[in-house]
């Protein structure tokens, strides 16, 4: 019997999400893994309410979440101090300076990073490459054995990545008539968020179209091929998750 999970891979694990349990594995140096589970804090009263109601539900999950708040922050203060009278009488050739500075210190920050965790964003990305694996292995009802995940491919349709490439779009086409970017990555999340799992949206023109180029980027940038022994602690993983589910 098939289910619908979700998952999230970091540098060193995986955390798989069922309906009512998450199970996650952490690995060390050592290849050796540890499996931990706990109990999903289901939605009540009001909040749960509102995610059920399409559009809606969107934003609920847009100031919900820690990193899609972030950015909508980011751009409210953007819109404000650009905006702003102070920002309008700033000297043109002084926005450049600041701009060049700005462009050479977020380059350095980027070399830096890129070099001291290389190693890590390629664990994320065989991680990444596990778990969707695994996951199509338990949606299309393939059995949970090494040699049968090993050949499910890595591209997941409900990856993230996927969901960005709708953010993007929305937010080009708000660019045309919407001034302020927070309105617009608020409009943009939305919308992607209800199209992003459309039933059968494949069959639409544009959203098979941004599925394909968010696919590539998965194959080619976000995911790797993982090793054995990380698929291995995938499956064992999941197989906990489902047991789990089943004895609820």
């Amino acid at each position: 019997m098939s289910m619908k999970i979700g998952g999230q891979a970091s540098n060193n694990g995986v955390v798989f999400y069922g309906e009512n349990f998450k199970a996650s594995f952490i690995m060390d140096k050592n290849n050796d893994y540890n499996i931990s589970h706990s109990k999903i804090i289901q939605a009540k009263g009001f909040k749960s309410f509102l995610e059920k109601i399409p559009l809606i539900r969107g934003l609920a999950v847009l100031f919900g979440s820690p990193l899609p708040s972030t950015i909508n922050i980011t751009n409210i203060i953007i819109d404000i101090f650009g905006r702003s009278e102070l920002s309008k009488n700033v000297d043109i050739h002084f926005n450049i300076i600041i701009l060049i500075i700005a462009f050479a210190i977020a380059l350095f920050c980027i070399a830096y990073i890129l070099k001291k965790s290389l190693y890590k964003i390629k664990q994320v990305w065989k991680f990444h490459g596990a778990e969707h694996k695994t996951i199509y292995a338990v949606e299309h009802n393939i059995p949970l054995e090494l040699e049968n995940v090993r050949e499910c491919p890595r591209v997941a349709r409900r990856c993230g990545t996927n969901q960005v490439m709708f953010i993007i779009l929305f937010m080009f086409v708000f660019g045309f008539f919407i001034k302020y970017i927070s309105l617009r990555f608020i409009l943009s999340f939305i919308l992607a968020y209800e199209l992003f799992d459309l039933k059968n949206g494949e069959k639409i023109p544009i959203i098979n179209l941004l599925l394909k180029i968010g696919n590539w980027f998965q194959e080619k940038l976000f995911t790797s091929e993982p090793t054995d022994k990380q698929l291995l602690a995938a499956i064992d993983t999941v197989k906990k998750l489902i047991a789990l589910e089943e004895q609820r």
